[in-house]
C-alpha cells in the first residue's frame, strides 16, 4: 500500500467488503468506492496503489476474519482430522450465508496465487490453517497421500460441495463431510 495509513484504509476495505457481500466483486468500481469513503479517485491511491492491493488487502482481512470465527470452535476439537472436520463445515455454512464474500476470498486472482505450494501464506492465515490441519490430520492417518494433494482434494470437495448447496443441488449434511474425509485418507 502507498501512502498514509489510516482509518480510511479501514473504511475503504470495510467498503469493498460490502461491496462484494451485495453484488460480487465484479461490481467493484475504485471510483464508485472513492466517492463511498469521502475521496477523489487521486486521494484512493495514495492509500492503495492498484485494484490488485486492495483487492489483496481485502483478502488479507476477510482470512483474518474467518479465521479468527473458527479458531474457538477447533480449540473444542480433539484431533486434527475434526478441526479439518470443523473448518469444512464453517466454510460450507460461510459459503451459504456469504457466497459472493466466499467466491471473492477463494478465486479473486491475490487469493489463488497463494494457492501455489511453497507460497508464503503468513498474511493469509486461514489458508495457512488449513494447510496446518491437513499435514496434522496426514501425520495422524495411515494415508498416503502427498500433502499437496490432499489439499487439493479437500479444497475441491470442500468448493463443489458449498457450490452445490449454493445452487439448491444439495443439503448440508454434516455425516457426508466426515465421510467423504475418511474416503480420502483411506
Amino acid at each position: 500500500m502507498a501512502g498514509k495509513t489510516n482509518d480510511t484504509e479501514d473504511r475503504i476495505i470495510a467498503a469493498t467488503i460490502a461491496t462484494i457481500t451485495k453484488h460480487g466483486s465484479a461490481a467493484i468500481s475504485l471510483r464508485q468506492l472513492a466517492q463511498h469513503v469521502g475521496l477523489t479517485t487521486g486521494a484512493f491511491y495514495k492509500h492503495f496503489a492498484s485494484k490488485d492491493d486492495l483487492f489483496r488487502a481485502v483478502t488479507v482481512t476477510l482470512s483474518q476474519q474467518l479465521t479468527a470465527q473458527v479458531m474457538p470452535l477447533l480449540a473444542a476439537a480433539d484431533t486434527a482430522k475434526e478441526k479439518l472436520c470443523l473448518l469444512g463445515e464453517q466454510l460450507l455454512q460461510a459459503s451459504a450465508a456469504q457466497p459472493h464474500v466466499i467466491d471473492f476470498l477463494f478465486f479473486n486472482p491475490q487469493a489463488t496465487q497463494q494457492y501455489q505450494p511453497g507460497t508464503d501464506t503468513t498474511d493469509f492465515p486461514l489458508l495457512t490453517l488449513t494447510r496446518q490441519l491437513i499435514a496434522a490430520t496426514l501425520a495422524s492417518s495411515a494415508s498416503t497421500t502427498p500433502p499437496a494433494d490432499f489439499f487439493t482434494q479437500v479444497w475441491s470437495f470442500i468448493l463443489g460441495y458449498a457450490l452445490l448447496i449454493k445452487n439448491g443441488a444439495a443439503v448440508y449434511d454434516r455425516a457426508l463431510l466426515a465421510r467423504t474425509l475418511d474416503q480420502m485418507l483411506v
